[in-house]
């Protein structure tokens, strides 16, 4: 017999934002080898913070103390619309 799988919920995002002002700002992270003071390890642009603070949301429901989470809220900066955080 086959086994019914059950459907897993889907996490819902609030706050999304199709083209945020931030994307708009190129990378400006030095390429050159020998520039170390402004490469990424040390220093990040403006667009590559965002861009890790973009990526650090999750994308399918998680648990936290036993209680699955299957909707969350995006908490944006006012200038650039940026991802500060989010919160369940």
């Amino acid at each position: 017999m086959k086994e019914k799988r059950k459907k897993e919920p889907a996490l819902e995002i609030t706050g999304l934002i199709d083209s945020p002002r931030w994307k708009h700002i190129r990378c400006c992270c030095s390429q050159d080898v020998r520039d170390v003071l402004h490469r990424y390890p040390i220093q990040n642009c403006i667009n590559c913070k965002f861009t890790i603070a973009e990526n650090s949301i999750p994308s399918k429901p998680f648990t936290v103390n036993g209680k699955l989470i299957t909707k969350i809220k995006i908490v944006r900066g006012k200038k650039y619309e940026d991802i500060i955080g989010w919160e369940f």
